[in-house]
């Protein structure tokens, strides 16, 4: 996609226009996240929220020379122990037919994910951006048990978004599901599609494989086609093709050669990768070799918008998060 104006300011400016409360649960923990609170706040990008120690936090704000602390709402869980008791209720209420212990619901809510989870369910925040200090595992786990999925048998996914240049793909799934079947996949480019053309891109959805069209036959190629026919059933409305190899993709004059009858237009702009594998590996590949820019993991599927930080991450890649993260909600994205 070509655009006049940059994608992530577009979010940006859509962000400002509406500010939400996006909840940075790590601002106590770690320096980045404090940084990117103080950025976030002095942009407009959103109302930044954060959790930890009320003294302590504003002294910390104070030494940093940030004079705006009527912008920064902080979640005191020392102060807020009636309603870590009555979230601890809801998640053993929740959870207690698959064994959890009213004791250990409470424990658990002492960890700052499990308390941004329920602050986010409880309406108190909009949206939750963590992951810097903690696994996927350790986010996604609270996630799914407090927020849930918007549909039962709906699995969550990720994108990243891709820029190179002013060229945008939006890469998926790339940090979720290790080896999705075929229902799965086909979820994932819908739902991808879907965050794409609320960003303003027209969506081009190519299936990857290692093969172009039927050329080769293999088990883990019927999963591919299988996908890419239930996405056309389900969106007929979308040009959506494959399985194509990722030059087939990308480069219109090899697709007219290998695959002449394809449905798409122009270069794909949305990669859809067979697995996790992949997925992951392409992603960072691209980023390191072709110096491109990645913005993600951005979660999809959830009941609310919930995103998760690679701990690498710098103070830049949690702005933009909380950017992507306020811009779901506005369009209210999980």
């Amino acid at each position: 996609m070509k655009s006049k104006l940059h994608l992530l300011e577009k979010i940006n400016q859509i962000a400002k226009r509406k500010p939400q409360n996006i909840l940075l649960p790590e601002a106590d923990i770690d320096q980045r996240v404090f940084d990117a609170s103080i950025k976030l706040a002095n942009l407009g990008i959103c109302n930044v929220c954060v959790i930890g120690k009320t003294k302590s936090l504003l002294d910390k704000y104070k030494k940093a020379n940030f004079n705006k602390l009527e912008k920064i709402q902080i979640f005191d869980m020392d102060a807020m122990n009636q309603d870590i008791i009555k979230y601890a209720n809801d998640l053993y209420l929740q959870r207690k037919m698959k064994g959890m212990k009213q004791k250990e619901a409470y424990e658990l809510m002492h960890n700052v994910n499990y308390f941004a989870c329920s602050l986010l369910k409880d309406n108190k925040v909009d949206g939750v951006v963590t992951g810097a200090t903690f696994t996927t595992k350790e986010v996604f786990i609270p996630a799914i048990q407090i927020i849930g999925a918007k549909e039962k048998d709906h699995k969550i996914s990720s994108y990243f978004i891709m820029m190179l240049n002013q060229e945008v793909y939006y890469f998926a799934d790339c940090a979720v599901n290790i080896n999705p079947d075929s229902k799965t996949l086909a979820n994932i480019a819908l739902d991808t599609a879907n965050s794409a053309k609320l960003a303003g891109l027209e969506p081009q959805i190519a299936f990857l494989s290692f093969s172009t069209n039927n050329s080769a036959s293999d088990q883990s190629i019927e999963k591919i086609q299988k996908a890419v026919k239930l996405a056309q059933e389900k969106a007929p409305q979308l040009i959506i093709d494959g399985e194509m190899q990722v030059d087939s993709a990308l480069i219109p004059e090899i697709r007219n050669r290998k695959y002449p009858n394809s449905k798409l237009k122009d270069s794909a702009n949305i990669l859809i990768f067979p697995d996790l594998n992949s997925g992951n590996i392409t992603y960072k590949m691209v980023e390191r070799l072709a110096k491109s820019k990645a913005v993600g993991p951005i979660l999809q599927g959830l009941n609310k918008p919930l995103n998760d930080l690679s701990r690498g991450c710098s103070v830049q890649d949690i702005v933009e998060i909380s950017a992507l993260t306020a811009f779901e909600s506005i369009n209210k994205l999980g």
